[in-house]
């Protein structure tokens, strides 16, 4: 059992938050719904990019798991606490707060168990609902020209 590398899905943070901006891959007499259809395409595309890298991070995001699971459990067998307290001269605060132990920051580090999937989700969910509008926006106007 060994690491395995997860590709962060980041092709929807990469969208533009404002559909207007995709403007500026047209000629500056482009029509605002060619905008919108084109800002629609681009979300669409950014989604699937998205869901292929995670489906094609499934297995190795599991597999990262039962390596940190192995890896913790070994740790706990041999007695190694998740947290700490440092030591603190006797001057200073007594409420210090406990620190996350060396090796759970370094599994966190280098051993992946997510891909950002959820938050690209999150981020399909907002920006669709804004390109949505711009969507809408566009054919009122064109309707009233």
């Amino acid at each position: 059992m060994k690491i395995m590398k997860v590709t962060a899905c980041g092709a929807v943070a990469a969208c533009h938050d404002n559909p207007t901006d995709y403007r500026f891959d047209f000629p500056e007499d482009a029509d605002r719904k060619q905008v919108a259809s084109y800002a629609l395409e681009r979300l669409a595309a950014a989604r699937h990019a998205d869901n292929m890298t995670h489906i094609s991070n499934l297995v190795p995001m599991v597999n990262n798991q039962a390596v940190r699971d192995s890896i913790c459990s070994f740790m706990e067998s041999v007695g190694m606490p998740r947290v700490y307290v440092p030591a603190l001269p006797k001057e200073e605060d007594k409420r210090q707060p406990s620190k996350v132990a060396g090796y759970i920051l370094d599994l966190d580090r280098e051993v992946p168990t997510v891909d950002g999937w959820a938050q690209s989700e999150k981020r399909y969910g907002d920006l669709l609902k804004r390109y949505l509008s711009f969507v809408e926006t566009t054919t009122k106007e064109s309707a009233h020209v």
